[in-house]
């Protein structure tokens, strides 16, 4: 943490209506952790939560330009598709898609990570 966020958590530490927060090392948490193991729920199979369908936003203008780029590297690659791309136009590609899916992480396409 930050020396801002040390501030800060001393700050609030005792407003009502905070969570309360404890600062601790890593080993610390995980010795307290490793205490209450019986408490704690245990999960088999997939993490992947089948009634999750999307992804919302209050920016659906950086989705709808997300949407655009894809369609627009969809059509290069279907009209290329008949001729042989040269490597560099290849790699000019590959690194076109590389920025459009690091763009699709999912603090940015529901606009919590854009200020």
């Amino acid at each position: 943490p930050t020396m801002e966020h040390l501030e800060r958590v001393g700050r609030i530490a005792n407003t009502s209506g905070m969570p309360w927060v404890k600062m601790a090392s890593p080993q610390s948490f995980f010795e307290a952790l490793e205490e209450r193991t019986s408490l704690l729920p245990e999960w088999t199979g997939e993490l992947y939560l089948e009634l999750h369908r999307g992804t919302y936003t209050t920016h659906g203008d950086i989705k709808k330009a997300n949407r655009e780029a894809e369609r627009m590297l969809r059509d290069i690659e279907i009209f290329h598709a008949p001729f042989s791309m040269n490597n560099g136009d290849k790699e000019t590609l590959d690194a076109l898609w590389k920025d459009v899916l690091l763009n699709q992480f999912h603090d940015v396409l529901p606009g919590t990570a854009i200020e």
